[in-house]
């Protein structure tokens, strides 16, 4: 048997364990919660728009990943636990508080020197098979004599780090595009725009979202008309563009109710009311708010997993090297009175010879 000091740390194992793995679960829902509100945008698919949205898909999938990964992580650990449980008070149901909670140790190789000592020490050995089942690998099933589960983990976390890490730096890099001196994105509307303006005119049916369409949503959705206000809509002196108030696209007009639309920036035409706000000015707004959304949420979720995960892999270690300490402590001393015992059994045998 162990030290209860020892014992208690062999079970706080369990404790560290979980607590990365709901660190991996709860960093990837907040991150997959904020990138889906991003994605549920009606005019994420537009042209020239959906570039921005790059950003977000990307930061749903490495949110996604790590979910699976916690999930699955969650999952197997409770299984092996639940088994080491149910084997423990099988064997010897009259003494359940021998039982040591499912945990991965991040050693194999000291299994070999530690096995050495427990020849003569059937009570060590015992423990020693208890504990030696933490090397087995969670994500396989399978006991490995090298690495424990551990391993494996910090190479998918480290993964999963650079991917929040590289959600940041790009996070940074679309707000300085939004905002920035040399800002290209107020051009890119206005471009959208005018294909916009074209396609209104002139219908095409495309595959995709057209730029008309996409207008249309954007305008209908941030109750605004026009890029800059309503006056780009109008083209005076030709009879290809909208000349009248009244003849500009519905979503420019607001569909609530006359109380409702006074509350925006809107003018009387005829009997509707007309939005005098441009897009430009709301859309980057939307934008921006999602984007610093990220710059918050990766830093944060990289720190917290970067915590969690060097708080167990170090404890781990820790109670690896105590184990292994201990264990060749007891086996050095059994291997003294072995000698002795032999000692003693030479004299005797040599005194019985004499006489």
């Amino acid at each position: 048997m162990f030290p209860k000091t020892l014992d208690r740390r062999i079970n706080r194992l369990f404790t560290f364990h979980l607590l990365f793995v709901l660190t991996l679960i709860g960093t990837a829902a907040i991150g997959l919660g904020f990138s889906l509100r991003a994605l549920f945008e009606p005019f994420r698919s537009c042209p020239v728009l959906n570039i921005g949205f790059i950003l977000f898909w990307f930061y749903a999938v490495v949110s996604a990943c790590q979910l699976c990964l916690g999930l699955s992580t969650l999952s197997a650990l409770g299984v092996r636990s639940w088994k080491s449980r149910h084997s423990t008070t099988k064997s010897n149901p009259n003494n359940p508080s021998q039982f040591v909670e499912a945990s991965s140790l991040f050693v194999g190789r000291s299994r070999h020197v530690i096995r050495k000592g427990f020849q003569n020490n059937s009570s060590l050995e015992v423990s020693y098979e208890r504990v030696s089942k933490t090397c087995c690998s969670v994500n396989t099933g399978k006991c490995s004599d090298q690495t424990g589960w551990l391993q494996s983990i910090a190479v998918l976390a480290t993964a999963l780090i650079l991917g929040h890490m590289t959600t940041f730096i790009w996070s940074c890099s679309l707000q300085q595009e939004l905002i920035g001196s040399r800002s290209t994105f107020p051009s890119r509307i206005m471009n959208l725009f005018i294909e916009a303006k074209v396609q209104s005119l002139e219908p095409q049916k495309t595959g995709s979202m057209s730029a008309a369409e996409c207008w249309g949503r954007i305008q209908q959705e941030l109750e605004c008309c026009g890029p800059t206000n309503y006056t780009d809509w109008l083209v005076y002196n030709s009879t290809s563009q909208y000349d009248r108030l009244e003849d500009l696209p519905k979503s420019c007009f607001c569909s609530h109710q006359p109380v409702i639309c006074n509350q925006s920036s809107v003018i009387q035409v005829v009997d509707r009311y007309l939005y005098t706000d441009g897009c430009t000015h709301f859309l980057t707004l939307r934008m921006q708010r999602h984007s610093i959304v990220l710059i918050i949420i990766a830093p944060f979720c990289t720190i917290l997993l970067m915590i969690t995960f060097l708080s167990d892999l170090i404890y781990t270690l820790k109670t690896a090297y105590l184990i292994v300490k201990y264990t060749e402590s007891n086996a050095c001393s059994g291997d003294a009175v072995k000698s002795e015992a032999d000692d003693e059994n030479d004299v005797t045998s040599s005194d019985s010879s004499f006489s």
